[in-house]
């Protein structure tokens, strides 16, 4: 009598491990004989690479983007430190009659200062003085410096309109200049 209790136990073991072993294969792997499972799993997997493609083009268009930022930032941090130069004249010759300026004119898109620097001239009484027409409708004049034959003026600017006056102070005769103007910002 023990031993059809004994294979009805192993009978119920067995039972019990092979039909949810059974059902989760069948979960897992699908019903291979249905085509309408397979077409919706290839369906599904079409709209998946679709996204995949689509999310992979935003990771793309994001770092494209991120770049042309940093590039700002550090064009803008460039500027706040005052690391860019721009040339305004390079070894420039001017003529005046006695008592004269000539005037180099630019645009300060943003604060910084300017550099002029009289490289030669035929007389002692060269003379520079720097105009501003600020973007805020003030005019700043600064003092008029005496750079003699050769000589270099720094003065600060805000944005606006800037003119570099290159003088000949003499009574009597003209003067020739040699200048090179330069902005930083």
């Amino acid at each position: 009598m023990k031993t059809p209790i004994l294979i009805g136990i192993i009978v119920a073991v067995v039972v019990a491990i092979t039909v949810p072993s059974v059902m989760y294969f069948i979960l897992i792997h699908g019903n291979q004989n249905n085509p309408n499972v397979v077409a919706s799993s290839n369906s599904n997997t079409t709209v998946l690479l679709q996204e995949i493609a689509s999310l992979k083009a935003q990771i793309s268009n994001l770092t494209s983007e991120n770049q042309a930022l940093q590039s700002e930032v550090n064009n803008l941090q460039s500027i706040v430190n005052l690391q860019n130069t721009r040339t305004i004249a390079n070894d420039y010759t001017v003529n005046q009659p006695a008592g004269q300026y000539s005037t180099i004119s630019f645009t300060a898109n943003y604060a910084g200062y300017v550099t002029v620097n009289v490289l030669s001239s035929t007389t002692t009484k060269t003379t520079v003085t720097i105009v501003e027409y600020t973007n805020m409708g003030q005019t700043i004049t600064s003092q008029t410096y005496n750079v003699g034959t050769s000589g270099t003026v720094v003065f600060p600017v805000l944005p606006g309109e800037i003119e570099v006056e290159v003088g000949n102070s003499n009574f009597f005769n003209g003067a020739t200049e040699t200048v090179t103007v330069t902005y930083t910002y």
